[in-house]
């Protein structure tokens, strides 16, 4: 994509910023609505011109992101595209100083992706770096992989990555461990139009169950249970869990699957981390995940390169 920066040409008045771009020729592919670069929103900075005697202050929002660079007007709600993804935002804002020194320039650090928008250009597994970052230490995951569950795009896009592994698979049941499984593991049900079960940590059911001990990813020793009266012999199931780490929490899953006659047909999850129990269950049942090979390593290390666009 072309730079447009030496473009740029401002025009201020008493009550409003106009904010104009000489693209010449721009193809009709980088014509992009507004809503889809704000979608792509990396970094945020502040413009503002001092008040005119017979106007408002002028105050308008810059953003640099992926695929272009826009305005926001504080007092006028249009966008202007006025760059590409080359332009950084300390660029922008001494081109504008220099052009305009009336105006002042705030920024206000790096922001992460608007977690309610969709891209335009949703490659796969694009909404993992709407992943969030462990902020609160070691007694905590590493990261909070349900921020991407805020998107109702990302969800979607993310049970469908899942989903494809087993397109030519008979499943009869979808079972989602407690407590974030049940959030992927229903999407998933709800998706593919079959029931969901529920695999609980011991104690919350009323009702007769199967129980089987574990070792979580922390080293605690816990319990899952399962209601007796629905897995029977030839029923096929697909387990989800938000993310496997140890693999603890999913054997103890499959174990109880199986120990009441029933099939696993496979295990799915956001990620499935290379560790002793990720290659155990990899190697012995199918499995989906949402993590492109080029980023496994990542995950197995605990960081992604996105956490850098959030403000702890």
């Amino acid at each position: 994509m072309q730079a447009y920066e030496n473009q740029l040409t401002w025009r201020i008045s008493a009550s409003a910023l106009d904010i104009s771009t000489l693209m010449r020729e721009r193809p009709a592919a980088e014509q992009r609505p507004p809503n889809d670069l704000r979608s792509q929103c990396l970094t945020q900075g502040h413009l503002s011109t001092p008040k005119a005697a017979d106007g408002p202050t002028i105050s308008s929002t810059i953003t640099t992101v992926t695929g272009g660079c826009y305005f926001r007007s504080l007092c006028d709600t249009k966008v202007f595209v006025v760059s590409s993804a080359s332009v950084k935002l300390k660029p922008i804002v001494q081109q504008v100083k220099s052009s305009h020194p009336s105006f002042s320039a705030q920024t206000s650090g790096v922001f992460q992706m608007d977690v309610l928008a969709i891209p335009a250009d949703r490659h796969k597994g694009w909404y993992l770096s709407l992943m969030a970052p462990n902020t609160k230490g070691p007694k905590f995951a590493w990261l909070d992989p349900s921020r991407l569950y805020c998107n109702s795009q990302a969800l979607a896009d993310c049970v469908k990555d899942l989903l494809i592994p087993f397109h030519n698979n008979t499943i009869d049941l979808v079972a989602g461990i407690d407590a974030m499984g049940f959030i992927l593991g229903a999407s998933v049900a709800t998706t593919l139009g079959k029931g969901f079960l529920a695999v609980r940590k011991a104690g919350h059911l009323c009702v007769a169950t199967q129980t089987q001990n574990y070792t979580d990813y922390t080293g605690r020793n816990k319990t899952l249970e399962v209601r007796l009266d629905v897995l029977n012999p030839g029923v096929r199931v697909l387990l989800v869990d938000q993310w496997i780490e140890t693999g603890g929490t999913m054997k103890a899953a499959i174990q109880l699957v199986e120990r009441l006659g029933a099939t696993v047909v496979g295990v799915a999850a956001v990620a499935i981390e290379n560790t002793e129990g990720g290659k155990w269950i990899k190697e012995n049942y199918k499995y989906s995940h949402c993590i492109p090979e080029e980023f496994q390593s990542l995950i197995d290390r605990k960081y992604l390169e996105s956490f850098k666009n959030f403000n702890n």
